[in-house]
């Protein structure tokens, strides 16, 4: 009864001083993310397409789950496990890249730029203008992905879950993610989004191999884990990539193709078109 209570109260917002304990605490007895996986739940396909326009108009999960959040303290955090920290940053960058779109819904361009009319690059200073806070820390977008993400928590496999509003991204699952979990759903995206053809294309009859630019930009990343086995005629960061794909790829023709280091390799251009179930195709 505890819990359905104390889970009833976040859903409502109505979140009391008494619920400031330890975030694991919280996660377990009343469950931090119920609001938020709630929204996921209810606009995000299983393509990770968002109906950004129903949701803006009931966005207490996202809202009230981002308040939540705010209230951990820099005690309570210290006293986090990896796993903890990890399942929270990427929800929260999930989450406050959702208000964001939502906040801004529909979106405009704005002034002169190349990218989508309704793209989250036409609003103007997303990544570093807008703050959260966690654990005495006001971060922005930002700060979380680059300086938590990939500095602090040193996992790679972020990039495959953490989501920019844009097709070009990794899908926007449709769960929140779970401290308890959380390497098996990290192995999960990071496999969904090597074997996507819409963001990897490898052609086996003729040894073509197109990647996301994700693994362009961001393939120092991978070096540490997975740059162990040197490839011929190619550099450090390539090897990476490329066992990394080795890593998550079913047996078939394009896995003997990759595994022969005999193709071209090239990274196809970012799609910063906005994940909108609404926008057409």
């Amino acid at each position: 009864m505890k819990e359905w209570f104390l889970s009833l109260v976040i859903v409502a917002g109505l979140l009391p001083s008494w619920l400031a304990g330890p975030l694991a605490a919280i996660e377990t007895k009343a469950d931090l993310y119920l609001g938020w996986e709630s929204d996921l739940r209810r606009y995000v396909d299983r393509n990770g397409d968002v109906n950004y326009m129903d949701w803006k108009g009931n966005r207490t999960g996202v809202d009230v789950f981002l308040q939540a959040a705010s209230r951990v303290t820099a005690q309570e955090y210290s006293r986090m496990s990896k796993e903890e920290k990890l399942a929270l940053w990427i929800n929260i960058y999930n989450a406050f890249t959702v208000k964001q779109i939502l906040d801004h819904y529909p979106i405009h361009r704005s002034g002169f730029n190349l990218y989508p009319q309704s793209s989250i690059r036409q609003i103007p200073g997303i990544w570093d203008r807008y703050r959260v806070s966690v654990a005495s820390r006001s971060v922005t977008l930002n700060d979380i992905e680059h300086k938590i993400l990939r500095g602090e928590m040193k996992e790679p496999l972020i990039h495959f879950a953490i989501n920019c509003a844009s097709r070009g991204c990794p899908k926007l699952l449709n769960k929140a993610y779970r401290a308890s979990s959380i390497h098996q759903e990290l192995d999960e995206a990071a496999r969904d989004f090597v074997n996507d053809p819409k963001r990897n294309k490898i052609d086996a009859l003729r040894r073509t191999v197109e990647l996301s630019q994700i693994l362009d930009w961001f393939g120092d990343d991978f070096k540490g884990r997975y740059g162990g086995k040197a490839l011929v005629g190619r550099s450090t960061k390539e090897s990476a990539v490329i066992n990394l794909l080795l890593q998550y790829m079913p047996a078939g023709d394009k896995k003997v193709l990759i595994l022969s280091n005999k193709f071209s390799l090239r990274y196809m251009t970012y799609d910063w078109s906005l994940n909108d179930q609404g926008a057409s195709r």
